[in-house]
């Protein structure tokens, strides 16, 4: 039986465990794996903290896949990433070099320029702990 619950692939603030579970709570995918998507490139979101995907020929983000997403976790994750984002389906290769079929947040609107490349531990150091404090005090529905 094939499920039709979705693969999700993470590229930003969502590759953090304690992020994800405070997203998720207890629907919070149990594990994730390593994966890459090809022909994309991650970037600051212009006068922000966290990251958007672009498409680039050539380039690849590294990530992580959460399989077998439920409805209320993907409600809970469309409501986190706001209305500035939408689902779209990609390919995205495993660590073991097999590709799999997966949907990853873009931003609604285009962004011109080149934009500054996203670290997460760069963004672990600098904003993790002030970003999760704020997703405790307001929730994490306010970010998006």
């Amino acid at each position: 039986m094939v499920s039709r619950r979705p693969t999700l692939f993470f590229y930003g603030s969502l590759l953090d465990e304690d992020v994800r579970a405070a997203v998720l709570g207890a629907l919070a995918p149990e594990a994730v794996a390593p994966a890459t998507l090809a022909g994309w490139r991650r970037v600051t979101a212009p006068g922000a903290i966290f990251p958007i995907v672009l498409r680039a020929p050539g380039a690849t983000v590294d990530g992580v896949i959460a399989r077998d997403m439920g409805a209320a976790a993907v409600r809970r994750l469309d409501a986190y990433e706001g209305t500035g984002y939408r689902l779209e389906p990609v390919q995205v290769t495993l660590a073991d070099g097999t590709a799999c079929d997966a949907q990853v947040y873009v931003p609604v609107r285009s962004f011109a320029g080149s934009g500054k490349p996203w670290d997460l531990e760069n963004w672990r150091r600098r904003h993790k702990r002030r970003f999760l404090a704020r997703m405790k005090a307001v929730g994490p529905f306010a970010f998006g």
